[in-house]
């Protein structure tokens, strides 16, 4: 595989629901989630005018949305709704396939749509 370590801050508020949450997304590793979260965003590639914004606050103004944010986890609480996933469900049912299958349909679709076959 080719790739290169990188490193990230993660506040710690977050650490323990991301946790939580890297198994419950369908993931076994922090390395995993980043880079699946990575990838969505570069498939999608939506504008982050939230999360951008987040990132221009001073750091104790991020520490209180973090906690916020933690908040909503705990309370399963969501924002909910996605462009992407919308698709993703239209390509599945259109496969003729359960929604169980659309991991896989999914990256059977994308390996299609760069030419080459899934393995």
């Amino acid at each position: 595989m080719r790739s290169t370590a990188e490193k990230f801050r993660l506040p710690t508020v977050l650490k323990e629901i991301v946790k939580a949450r890297i198994p419950e997304a369908g993931y076994e590793t922090m390395s995993e989630y980043v880079l699946g979260l990575i990838r969505y965003d570069l498939l999608t590639r939506r504008p982050h005018p939230a999360t951008a914004g987040i990132a221009d606050l001073k750091r104790s103004e991020q520490d209180k949305i973090d906690d916020e944010i933690v908040t909503m986890f705990a309370s399963n609480e969501t924002l909910g709704g996605s462009w992407f996933e919308a698709r993703m469900k239209e390509a599945v049912e259109a496969a003729g396939k359960p929604e169980v299958d659309q991991p896989r349909v999914m990256r059977e679709l994308l390996l299609r749509i760069s030419g080459r076959k899934a393995e």
